[in-house]
């Protein structure tokens, strides 16, 4: 009787230590490869069909959270992405946090041409803003918003119009500042020679008023437009008079010639 208790004591114990093996954490989880029914059954990875298989990098094909290693399956792939990787739609969406076009990108990745959303997105640090979105300056007649959209560094208005081209605008089209002409001067709203100006021949202030450049009747200086002036009831507009740009000078003004003078007439050598 005795004997037969102890084996049955003995049987108990045998149990007892495979339970406790069987059940101690870890101890029956498989390794990569290893058989499983469930992500559970593994020492790490996830639950394949080919059994326990390595969680997946970011860009990786994915069905579900547990398969990536960033535990986050967006779309069918691991999240965030990878530079050059397809299919981001914000930058969050990417490791670099930068999206451009649906491409996860780096700061100064892009090439001039290609599409790009920011500026830091292009290795020229220009993502042109006219039509489209590229990067890179383009050439004078391309249409503009800004001035670093030109590779002439020239969009008229400097962004403040609207319809505009990169590229100088010539003498008597509307301007706002002197860098939006081609001879470096916006005078009264109108690229040209304003008075003191640089010149070297009468054209070179001239500036024209709805299309009329010679002399018209007028009650005011303002009859006479951008770079003109009422004198004796006719406009006269700027003279290049010892290499700048004047007003017809007053009698008594030493003269040259009678275009020089408001009153048109030059007599011993002065204005009167």
């Amino acid at each position: 009787m005795t004997q037969r208790l102890g084996t049955v004591a003995a049987a108990a114990s045998f149990a007892m230590l495979l339970f406790m093996a069987c059940s101690t954490p870890g101890a029956a989880l498989s390794p990569i490869g290893g058989h499983c029914t469930a992500d559970s059954d593994c020492a790490e990875g996830w639950c394949g069909d080919d059994g326990c298989t390595p969680k997946q990098p970011n860009g990786a094909a994915c069905t579900s959270d547990d398969q990536c290693t960033s535990g986050t399956c967006t779309d069918l792939a691991c999240y965030p992405l990878p530079n050059g990787a397809y299919g981001c739609t914000t930058d969050s969406d990417c490791e670099s946090h930068m999206c451009a076009c649906n491409n996860c990108v780096s700061v100064k990745m892009q090439p001039n041409g290609a599409c790009c959303t920011a500026d830091d997105q292009c290795q020229t640090g220009v993502c042109y803003a006219g039509l489209g979105r590229v990067c890179g300056a383009q050439p004078d007649g391309s249409p503009c918003k800004r001035d670093e959209d030109c590779t002439s560094g020239v969009c008229p208005g400097g962004g403040t119009e609207t319809g505009v081209v990169c590229g100088a605008l010539a003498n008597d089209w509307d301007c706002t500042r002197d860098k939006d002409c081609e001879d470096g001067v916006c005078f009264d709203s109108r690229c040209g020679q304003g008075p003191n100006g640089p010149c070297s021949q009468d054209t070179d202030c001239q500036q024209c008023l709805d299309g009329n450049c010679g002399e018209s009747s007028c009650a005011g200086d303002s009859d006479c437009g951008p770079g003109g002036a009422c004198q004796n009831g006719y406009c006269a507009h700027l003279l290049c008079l010892g290499g700048k740009c004047e007003f017809p000078q007053p009698d008594g003004t030493p003269c040259t010639k009678p275009a020089m003078c408001a009153a048109g007439t030059c007599v011993g050598g002065k204005c009167g």
